[in-house]
C-alpha cells in the first residue's frame, strides 16, 4: 500500500485498525476465504456510531478493491454491502461570541502562567485563528516560523493545498 498508493504509515495504521475491528473474528483466515455472506454478517454485527461504521466500511471496500486488483482475492466480499444510517456531517461550530470568548481566554492564558500553559493556550488558539487541522498545529517546529514568528509555515499537510504560509494577525485585530 505504501509503495503502490504512496500512503503514509499513519494511513496504513488506520486501515489495519479498521480492518482488524471489522474482521476480528476471521483475522486468522486468508482474506480469499471471506465470503460476501460472512462479510455482510460481520458488518451488520459491527458496533459503533454511524460515521465510524460508514468510514470502516468505505476503508474495507477500498482495501478489497486493492486486494482484488493485485490478485490476492478473486471476490470483493463487501461489494454489495450498503452502509446503514445517516452520517452526521460537520461538527458544531462556535458562534461568533463563543469564538471571541474562547480566543480571549487563550490569549489570557498565553500571556501568563507556566510555559506548558502558554504553549497549550497558543496551540488551542491556532485552529481558530488560522483554520489549521490538529495535526498541523502539533507538527509545528521552530524552523516553521519565519519573520520573527509572524509567518508560520505549514510544510506537511493532508493535501497539497494545505501546504501554505500564514500571516499572524495583529493582536488588536483578533479581539475586535
Amino acid at each position: 500500500m505504501k509503495k503502490d498508493r504512496g500512503l503514509k504509515d499513519r494511513s496504513i495504521e488506520t486501515t489495519v485498525y479498521r480492518l482488524t475491528r471489522l474482521f476480528g473474528p476471521t483475522i486468522d483466515q486468508p482474506i480469499a476465504t471471506i465470503t460476501p455472506a460472512k462479510a455482510k454478517e460481520l458488518y451488520l454485527g459491527f458496533t459503533g456510531g454511524v460515521d465510524s461504521r460508514m468510514n470502516t466500511l468505505a476503508e474495507a471496500k477500498t482495501f478489497f478493491q486493492f486486494a482484488r486488483a493485485r490478485g490476492i482475492t478473486l471476490v470483493h466480499p463487501l461489494e454489495g454491502v450498503k452502509g446503514e444510517g445517516r452520517r452526521h456531517y460537520g461538527k458544531a461550530k462556535l458562534s461568533c461570541d463563543e469564538a471571541r470568548k474562547f480566543l480571549a481566554k487563550c490569549l489570557e492564558l498565553a500571556g501568563g502562567g507556566g510555559e506548558k500553559q502558554q504553549v497549550a493556550a497558543v496551540a488551542a488558539a491556532m485552529p481558530l485563528v488560522f483554520g489549521l487541522r490538529a495535526s498541523e498545529v502539533t507538527e509545528r517546529q521552530v524552523r516553521d516560523l519565519d519573520d520573527q514568528g509572524a509567518i508560520p509555515r505549514v510544510t506537511k499537510s493532508k493535501s497539497r493545498a494545505g501546504i501554505r504560509s500564514l500571516q499572524v494577525p495583529v493582536h488588536d485585530s483578533i479581539s475586535t
